[in-house]
């Protein structure tokens, strides 16, 4: 009987620090991977782990690759139908593929499919030498390109994403050219798209976001995985009228950064609302203005504000309208009058310039003049 009890405490023990381990182990993976959500309209955070942490995150440096092609498309710089020549750099790049040989010729759109859906990086290669003349001038329009939208902490060394010293990223930052991404409607038809042929059936593409298939409400994104990076994930999607993206850097395996991806992107759309401030015009009064043709000028909240609040916290909103007295004329309209801020505790949730209605001249010789004989004739 002893012999058993003391079995079973054994048992009992090893159970309890199998499964401490097990914790442990989890809290370490998490620890070591880095993740953010955002509101894609307003770049909004709405969570945030180790997300400015710096890390290579694979096949997700194609999102700045596939934004330049955007941009330059846009601009009119090349189209879809125009043809792209593999280079022997091209066919030499390691990874997935479409199985380019040098000489090889492959249309613009079909490569953005290749690139969009299976990540394939020959083909990454070839438009990024097509685009920019080189692969290493491509990067240097990719850090250029990094550098205006505020990603202060990447650097590129390759189109592709291929683990590189020196190359680095943020879930943060990759968070900032998705949402720039998503500004460009080219690749709408083909983020959900799971199986394509191209090359006239010689390729086969097979979506490597299995969320496509799972989540609903997904618009579009990217997944990347290598030894270094670990699995990455930058996904959007969409519910009552509010975009979310949620990015995972540095997760163990795909189910794990599908799962945490998930996990946000349900977290976003049950915990946060799209807000719309009711702006209360009695506070909106004429400003003064000095040495105009007009006494006065008349002010408005620009353009239409909105944020993202967590829910049932409207009426913890508290506004603040920050108005100046006076403005000197010459005043053109759209000119800054004050500012429209509202808070959510101390936080600033939103704010908003309040500017001038219509454009006021100076008043001169000539014009007081003027308007001195209108009056008189007027009378």
């Amino acid at each position: 009987m002893k012999k058993i009890t003391r079995i079973f405490l054994v048992v009992f023990i090893l159970n309890i620090f199998i499964f401490k381990t097990n914790i442990v182990a989890e809290e370490n993976e998490k620890s070591k991977q880095s993740s953010i959500l955002i509101e894609q309209s307003t770049g909004q955070v709405l969570y945030q782990n180790n997300a400015s942490e710096k890390v290579q995150a694979a096949s997700l440096n194609k999102l700045m690759s596939m934004l330049l092609w955007a941009e330059d498309i846009k601009s009119g710089k090349y189209s879809l139908d125009d043809m792209v020549t593999a280079s022997i750099n091209a066919e030499n790049t390691k990874g997935s593929s479409i199985w380019l040989v040098s000489g090889d010729t492959v249309s613009v759109k079909e490569i953005l499919m290749a690139v969009t859906i299976a990540s394939a990086n020959d083909a990454t290669v070839a438009l990024a030498e097509f685009s920019a003349g080189s692969e290493s001038e491509f990067v240097n329009r990719m850090n250029a390109r990094a550098s205006e939208l505020g990603m202060n902490n990447t650097s590129f060394k390759n189109s592709t994403g291929i683990s590189a010293e020196g190359q680095y990223t943020t879930a943060h930052d990759i968070a900032i050219v998705t949402k720039e991404l998503f500004n460009h409607d080219i690749y709408n038809e083909f983020y959900l798209i799971q199986l394509e042929y191209i090359r006239e059936g010689k390729a086969q593409l097979v979506n490597t976001n299995r969320m496509i298939r799972k989540y609903k409400g997904i618009i579009g994104g990217k997944y990347g995985e290598d030894e270094k990076s670990g699995s990455c994930i930058s996904v959007g999607a969409k519910k009552n009228d509010m975009n979310l993206i949620a990015v995972v850097l540095g997760a163990g395996d795909y189910d794990k950064a599908e799962e945490e991806a998930t996990n946000l992107l349900n977290k976003g759309f049950e915990e946060f609302e799209i807000f719309k401030p009711v702006i209360d015009t009695s506070k909106l009064v004429n400003v003064r203005v000095k040495r105009g043709t007009k006494n006065s000028v008349g002010i408005m909240v620009s353009g239409t504000v909105f944020s993202i609040l967590p829910k049932s916290r409207e009426e913890d909103i508290e506004y603040k309208y920050s108005i100046t007295d006076e403005l000197k004329a010459p005043i053109k309209k759209g000119q800054q009058a004050g500012t429209l801020r509202a808070y959510l505790g101390d936080e600033i949730i939103f704010q908003s310039p309040i500017v001038c209605s219509e454009d006021i001249e100076e008043m001169n010789f000539f014009k007081s003049l003027t308007l001195l004989l209108k009056s008189l004739f007027y009378v």
